[in-house]
């Protein structure tokens, strides 16, 4: 996910441009992190109750 999130990026910066690609840069910036922040809080977690 991180990978396709990255490549979004890279698309709407190079490819569309403008401030349609700075919109679909950041939607795609905000799934990036939401994907780390859950991996993250999902592992800590996993580890707490155990």
């Amino acid at each position: 996910m991180s990978l396709i999130c990255f490549a979004f990026v890279l698309y709407s910066i190079f490819v569309v441009g403008g401030w349609e690609g700075m919109g679909l840069g950041f939607v795609a910036i905000s799934v990036l992190l939401g994907t780390w922040l859950g991996t993250i809080i999902g592992i800590s977690s996993k580890n707490i109750s155990v």
